[in-house]
């Protein structure tokens, strides 16, 4: 028989709780998809993750988030109004100044 899902099931685990029964319960629920977020996990903790989901099934995916540049929107001289409709630049300028028209952020 065919399987008709077509939605799949993505639970991010930390090692907080990844025990094997809770994982199976998961899987049980109808989880297809492990994701693990390295910015907030040690490489201990993501083996361990992946160990626990293995003894579990081989047919569980693994999504592995990986931590990225921090880019941050930086603040103007007062309070920036951007209103429905209007077009807004983005500059990667670490030191500039937001402002109604241009948002600058920290990333060159």
């Amino acid at each position: 028989m065919r399987n008709l899902k077509k939605t799949k099931i993505v639970a991010t685990i930390s090692d907080i709780k990844c025990d094997v029964e809770f994982i199976d319960a998961l899987y049980k629920a109808g989880m297809d998809v492990v994701r693990l977020n390295t910015a907030h996990q040690s490489i201990e903790s993501t083996r361990k993750i992946i160990h626990n989901v293995r003894k579990v099934s081989d047919k569980i995916a693994l999504l592995l988030d990986t931590k990225g540049p921090e880019i941050r929107t930086l603040p103007g001289e007062g309070i920036v109004n951007i209103k429905k409709g209007s077009i807004i630049k983005v500059k990667g300028d670490p030191t500039g100044k937001s402002t109604d028209e241009l948002i600058c952020v920290s990333y060159k």
